[in-house]
């Protein structure tokens, strides 16, 4: 899912470099070349890759970096903290946890808005359009490379629970005199109105009602939570090791199935939602829980509330990124896309529910 970038290539370079100047006032020589817009960009921030090079100090530098610029005008979140997401990498770049350098500073602005600019990493991630269970790099590896793929996204996330969010001064993510499951709903039941703007899906209702309903008794102890956990968010080396955790603007502090949830739903989303088997290496939802139990020692308790938790939140999400589709014209205004989608299958699974049949062929074929 993509939209087609606004920021010209030709002209990039200039502005790049007016940035770099900014950042670096002793800076001189500034040279801003080998710049790359994907021709389609995500549908959450436009990305721009770019090498830098500049003499400092009686020294030559060179640097690879990637700028992430927030959308013109509302994009799929309501507000793009990109402060919050920098001081969340910079918190964990001395932990175990492989995420980039953040080079920016706080308040940056690139092509009129806001951006965040990160040294690059050299890897690979797995794609999601088309998703890689359909097509791509993951499905010409041998089954046990394939398992290794899954084993070090799982490790990864274990290495981010492991976190002490309070020692790396990430209190800020758990305002006090507020539950994380309380911070959970009033955040989402916010997201789904400002989503459909008056468009109610009758999937994403009945899975806050069973979510109220079922709301855990007691939480497990708060550890911070990528938010955004899932395979298109990691770079892995030739070695399959992961050497990049990225996108940290959903992060939070809460309950570590709030991730491992987020993890499983989207592995179901890429394969079963679009009608195709997972890799043959990738293990199950039970085995990948339990490894997970194996690398922290922690059992993960009431995941049955959390995968369909994790179920309506994905689906309050399609919903804004479908009428963000609409708006930009890729699909037609009077589609079903917003209420009846892959995630919505899957939710309407989960809960029992009858749901309309979806076709996902126009995302397996390109002609969306």
């Amino acid at each position: 899912m993509a939209l087609q970038n606004r920021i010209d290539p030709d002209t990039a370079p200039e502005e790049l470099a007016r940035w770099l100047r900014a950042r670096r006032p002793d800076a001189e020589e500034v040279v801003v070349d080998r710049v790359v817009v994907p021709k389609a960009n995500g549908l959450s921030s436009e990305s721009v890759v770019f090498d830098a090079t500049w003499q400092e100090a009686g020294a030559r530098h060179h640097r690879g970096l990637v700028a992430r610029i927030a959308p013109e005008g509302a994009g799929i979140y309501p507000t793009y903290d990109y402060p919050l997401e920098a001081r969340v990498m910079r918190a964990l770049g001395p932990t175990p946890v492989p995420v980039p350098t953040v080079a920016s500073a706080d308040e940056d602005e690139l092509f009129g808005s806001p951006a965040i600019v990160m040294e690059r990493v050299p890897g690979r991630v797995p794609p999601d359009d088309p998703p890689y269970p359909v097509a791509g790099w993951v499905l010409d590896l041998a089954p046990d490379e394939q398992a290794r793929l899954v084993d070090e996204m799982v490790r990864t996330m274990a290495q981010v629970h492991a976190v002490d969010w309070r020692a790396v001064g990430l209190q800020e993510l758990a305002p006090s005199g507020e539950s994380a499951l309380d911070r959970e709903f009033r955040y989402w039941e916010s997201f789904y109105d400002w989503a459909g703007d008056g468009l109610r899906s009758p999937l994403i209702d009945a899975g806050l009602e069973w979510a109220r309903a079922h709301r855990p008794e007691e939480e497990a102890s708060p550890v911070l939570c990528w938010g955004d956990a899932r395979l298109g968010n990691v770079l892995y080396d030739d070695a399959l090791s992961v050497v990049g955790a990225l996108d940290w603007e959903m992060a939070t502090i809460g309950p570590a199935a709030l991730d491992l949830g987020w993890f499983l739903f989207q592995l179901r989303h890429h394969s079963t939602g679009f009608g195709v088997p997972l890799p043959p290496g990738f293990p199950s939802e039970d085995a990948i829980i339990a490894r997970y139990e194996e690398l922290t020692g922690a059992p993960v308790r009431d995941f049955a509330f959390y995968r369909i938790w994790t179920g309506v939140r994905c689906s309050i999400m399609m919903l804004r990124i479908a009428r963000r589709m609409i708006e930009l014209g890729a699909v037609p205004p009077d589609a079903e896309l917003p209420i009846n989608n892959v995630s919505s299958s899957l939710l309407a699974e989960d809960l029992g529910i009858p749901v309309p049949a979806f076709s996902a062929a126009g995302w397996l074929d390109g002609s969306r």
